[in-house]
């Protein structure tokens, strides 16, 4: 084998590496490609997440605005209802003091029917 040969067999090799060379990086190429497809369609849904992000955020603002505005209410009915539970205790206390009245008056009512006619003039 002479030079010539050597270097035609080695230009044959070369050839034959950058033709895989070329092979590869089409093939790289090509997967590079689908990577930017497929970000593309992640960058796509992720906005689709953050667009839906945002309205559930609103709507949990709502709620919160809607909440806030229900513990007011309830303030104010505890207010109420304080108020009511203190004139009912008034009421009690004062039908508590009613009944002693009424049962020392019919204590006394017993004690004077014993008494045969008891004349108390009439007033007016």
């Amino acid at each position: 084998m002479n030079n010539e040969d050597k270097i035609l067999e080695l230009l044959t090799a070369m050839q034959a590496r950058q033709e895989k060379s070329e092979e590869l990086l089409t093939a790289m190429q090509a997967r590079q490609e689908k990577s930017e497809e497929l970000l593309t369609a992640m960058q796509a849904g992720m906005q689709s997440m953050q667009s839906d992000i945002q309205k559930i955020n609103g709507r949990l603002d709502s709620m919160d605005e809607r909440l806030d505005s229900m513990d007011e209410r309830l303030d104010s009915m505890d207010g109420r209802l304080s108020s009511l539970e203190e004139k009912v205790d008034d009421l009690a206390e004062g039908q508590d003091e009613l009944r002693t009245s009424v049962n020392a008056l019919l204590d006394w009512s017993e004690r004077v029917s014993s008494i045969e006619q008891l004349r108390i003039p009439k007033i007016g």
